[in-house]
């Protein structure tokens, strides 16, 4: 980020731009380094590994019980298969 900022401060007394819009690039550079922090930010932060397991397992569960639950529910075969895709 620091070469780009310095290119722009010395090309900026070459050309005629006036200071709002000067600082309006310099703004927009700000925002996007830090919207570029905060991600970096959300990267680094590890998924914790015990609901990562609960998720997978509640999904297995899910994935085994919901057809035998629409058979029940509709009490057809040919509406059940159907339903089930829809629901997964």
């Amino acid at each position: 980020m620091f070469w780009i900022l310095r290119e722009m401060s010395a090309v900026s007394c070459d050309l005629d731009i006036p200071a709002p819009i000067q600082s309006r690039m310099y703004q927009e550079c700000s925002n996007g380094m830090l919207g570029f922090n905060n991600c970096m930010k959300i990267a680094d932060v590890p998924f914790p590994f015990p609901y990562a397991q609960l998720l997978t397992m509640l999904l297995t569960v899910y994935a085994c019980f919901i057809p035998v639950y629409i058979t029940v529910f509709t009490g057809s075969l040919i509406a059940s298969p159907i339903l089930a895709f829809l629901l997964f």
